[in-house]
């Protein structure tokens, strides 16, 4: 009788389930909730299948693709708007406040050298009046380098970056890394699908509960392989996984110097194009989560605090070297840094997990800047 009574409850679950997705699929935009399908790309490295997870007819994350547009950005996942729903990405809060229409051109995973081909191959179809590249600290300049030490269309650059003041030779790619099997894995390989699947997760899991839930998981050992975990409190819970972050951005690593000439290349390239179109050209310089909320500290208490310092200034070293470049070379750009600073010490701008992406009103901050 119990094992009946309870195959009953679980079939009205499951059924309840089923219609609120249905109902949420007729009355949400499945962009905001559904994770799309990634494919393989010989030049981009990875993009979106068209129409997957209710993404326009090139695979991004716009409504439809158009004729024409007043601006074009470019970028990651920052650019694209991860940890928002759409209307919250700093591309659409940018034509909220400006009155103007804006074509997003991001995607996860991309760098420089796919921002420069965007703006070659796309970008430039819409006539715009304005490009904007969001260049991302924490992982754009060594996508730079495993953009070109990996995929065949860069190969030409391997040698000798036009933009660096020291020739440096490529090294061969090194080898895939293989992701531990284990508890934890498992789990993220359901939550992946469950993202890809139901709207309703998604919407839970972004709710107060399911973050809890996501900021606790990335604190278990056995869930995270991204190295040592930091939590804090102050100004807003969060978690960081510092050594994550900082294997991208040590400026001593060989990887990351070349990746950052090969960064200076691109953008360079991409400021004379779009001039030679008569486009005006601006880079967002995006920061990361640890420079906007983690206070300069001469003590660090434990070997990941030291980390955390370290990114910090890592990415003032990186930092001073993009905006002498920009400003040898008159490219306009706008630095989101301090503004991030400034609205993190009244509102929570990014989620409680150890994801890096700004939250809709961290985003509102860029775009306002």
């Amino acid at each position: 009788m119990r094992i009946a009574k309870l195959a009953v409850l679980l079939g009205s679950l499951a059924f309840s389930a089923i219609v609120v997705e249905m109902g949420l699929r007729a009355l949400m935009d499945p962009m905001d909730y559904l994770k799309p399908e990634l494919v393989l790309d010989p030049i981009l490295g990875q993009r979106i299948v068209p129409g997957s997870g209710g993404h326009d007819e090139w695979g991004y994350r716009n409504a439809s693709v158009p004729e024409q547009v007043d601006v074009v950005a470019i970028g990651d996942s920052q650019t694209y708007g991860q940890a928002a729903v759409s209307r919250e990405s700093w591309p659409n809060w940018y034509s909220q406040m400006s009155g103007r229409e804006v074509y997003t051109l991001g995607i996860g995973g991309f760098g420089p050298a796919d921002y420069l081909y965007l703006l070659e191959t796309k970008a430039l179809l819409f006539q715009p009046e304005l490009i904007i590249v969001g260049l991302y600290y924490g992982n754009d300049i060594h996508d730079a380098y495993r953009a070109v030490s990996k995929r065949s269309h860069w190969a030409s650059l391997r040698e000798a970056p036009v933009a660096a003041k020291t020739r440096a030779v490529m090294p061969d790619p090194s080898p895939t890394t293989v992701a531990k099997s284990g508890p934890g894995n498992q789990i993220k390989i359901l939550r992946d699908w469950l993202r890809a699947q139901s709207m309703l997760f998604r919407i839970i899991e972004e709710g107060p509960v399911g973050q809890r839930i996501n900021a606790w998981g990335d604190q278990q050992d056995g869930f995270s392989r991204d190295g040592c975990i930091v939590t804090t409190t102050q100004p807003f819970s969060t978690v960081f996984q510092p050594e994550h972050r900082f294997r991208g951005m040590d400026p001593a690593d060989r990887e990351v110097a070349t990746g950052l000439d090969l960064t200076l290349t691109f953008v360079s390239q991409m400021a004379e194009l779009a001039e030679r179109n008569d486009v005006d050209f601006l880079v967002a310089l995006i920061p990361t989560k640890e420079s906007v909320l983690v206070t300069p500290s001469d003590h660090p208490g434990t070997h990941c605090e030291s980390v955390l310092q370290e990114i910090i200034v890592s990415e003032e070293v990186i930092g001073r070297r993009v905006r002498s470049f920009l400003d040898e070379r008159d490219i306009a750009y706008v630095d989101t840094l301090e503004p991030l600073r400034t609205a993190a010490r009244e509102e929570r701008i990014y989620l409680r997990s150890a994801d890096s992406h700004p939250n809709g009103q961290g985003y509102r901050v860029i775009a306002e800047e």
